[in-house]
């Protein structure tokens, strides 16, 4: 199944609609007053590149939903935004707008943009410079200050699919969260398209090589990561037109085991029960992507994390802080061809950490 194909954090009292094309929230993330806790948005917003349109169903509503989806993102108010699919000049434009400089005025650059320069204080993995490669669609947004900046670019990616013909990878900053130091990683892991199985095994590795460069970068202090893994939750049922199963799948217990540190949500975390981020369900942008034999049409997953990678001290925790939330509730925005407006197949997911 090709996920990104077909696709590609927790808040505290939210409520989100899409009305005339806006997103609405009932209520922003709290502040805390402890200097040491944060929230982070991981924000699949589906800007694919233009050179592939029929990837994104409604090419022409590129800025109505890139519209939609800066509400989204200043409504919820996280202090940390991990974007992925950031590709188009409209998703540029969007990071770039007064109101989202204003909120969040320490950026990074788009991973896989460059492969050298002064854009990162590093540069590491195979970043390509060929015309026809482009970048990695993962951009972070900080209300904190970024003290430092790191680039990697994914060794492995799988020929059979078109993340090959991207600079897929991970960026790293350290941010002053108020005077405490903290690292969190942004990340966009290989999809699932051809060979499936094949992809499963390129994840796995990407995971450890971030695992290994973010630990080095660091010096050893645990990271923040969060972004799309493409890795599902739960266990599919392809005997029935791609449900999830009740079951916690194998491959995300093994990301889990090769971060050394846990992911969130999890369907254990009772606020995070029966929520998905990519739902062909119940959200009407990602239900355009069912392809014609329908064995897709049951599919809905949890695919977007915020976690952490193991360092030499204590893990990062994730308090349940009056209830996290996947925030699922779109609704298609009023006129024509409303469905096509939602900001993403995606839905973005907000979740606290606790240094």
């Amino acid at each position: 199944m090709n996920i990104k194909a077909i696709a590609s954090a927790s808040c505290v009292g939210l409520l989100l609609s899409m009305a005339g094309g806006q997103a609405v929230a009932g209520s922003n993330v709290p502040k805390m007053a402890d200097k040491a806790k944060f929230s982070v948005m991981a924000f699949n917003i589906e800007q694919l590149p233009k050179s592939v349109p029929w990837w994104t169903p409604g090419t022409e509503y590129r800025q109505d939903r890139v519209n939609n989806a800066e509400t989204v993102i200043l409504n919820n108010d996280a202090d940390v935004v991990v974007l992925d699919e950031a590709f188009t000049s409209e998703a540029e434009a969007l990071t770039n707008t007064d109101k989202i400089k204003n909120k969040y005025p320490y950026q990074t650059k788009l991973v896989g943009v460059q492969c050298s320069g002064d854009e990162w204080d590093s540069y590491s993995g195979d970043c390509s410079r060929s015309l026809v490669v482009i970048s990695g669609g993962v951009k972070i947004l900080s209300k904190f200050k970024i003290t430092e900046k790191h680039q990697l670019t994914f060794d492995d990616s799988s020929k059979n699919s078109w993340d090959y013909w991207a600079n897929k990878g991970a960026g790293l900053v350290k941010l002053d969260v108020n005077g405490t130091s903290a690292w969190l990683a942004g990340t966009h892991l290989q999809a699932d398209e051809k060979t499936p199985e094949e992809d499963r095994k390129i994840r796995v590795k990407q995971i450890t090589q971030l695992r290994t460069w973010a630990t080095q970068k660091s010096g050893g202090a645990p990271i923040v990561v969060a972004g799309d893994f493409n890795v599902p939750y739960y266990e599919i049922d392809h005997n029935d037109q791609s449900a999830p199963k009740s079951e916690v799948s194998e491959e995300f217990k093994e990301a889990e085991k090769e971060l050394g540190c846990a992911l969130f949500p999890q369907a254990s975390y009772p606020t995070f029960e029966k929520k998905y981020t990519y739902d062909m369900v119940k959200n009407p942008r990602a239900k355009l992507r069912l392809d014609k034999e329908n064995t897709l049409a049951k599919y809905k997953n949890v695919l977007d994390y915020v976690g952490c990678i193991k360092g030499d001290a204590a893990a990062p925790a994730f308090p349940d802080l009056e209830g996290g939330k996947i925030l699922d509730d779109y609704s298609v925005p009023s006129g024509e061809k409303g469905e096509l407006k939602i900001p993403s197949d995606h839905y973005p997911l907000i979740s606290w950490v606790e240094l």
